[in-house]
């Protein structure tokens, strides 16, 4: 029963050690893990579906394709082509 007690009040102490550890270590350096600091000054920025893959990319980097009063975004050349063959096929059938 001794041996029992032993065990149980080491593994308390090492849970008490090492949470107050990482508190210590975070008010130090001070950043967490579990936190995640954000910039209130910055906006978020929209993300588009790519049609053909649907990769989500910024209107910044996409290749833009107007279309029937809707401008839709793709992640690379490649996609866009892939889309306006498609949609080429489709008009021809």
């Amino acid at each position: 029963m001794k041996l029992l007690a032993r065990v149980v009040r080491f593994l308390v102490w090492a849970i008490v050690v090492t949470w107050l550890g990482r508190k210590i270590f975070n008010w130090i350096f001070g950043s967490s893990p579990r936190t995640v600091r954000s910039r209130p000054d910055e906006a978020a920025r929209p993300l588009f579906r790519d049609p053909v893959c649907g990769t989500h990319v910024a209107a910044e980097v996409s290749y833009p394709l107007g279309q029937a009063r809707a401008l839709l975004h793709f992640c690379s050349a490649e996609c866009r082509e892939e889309y306006r063959h498609a949609r080429r096929q489709e008009a021809g059938a």
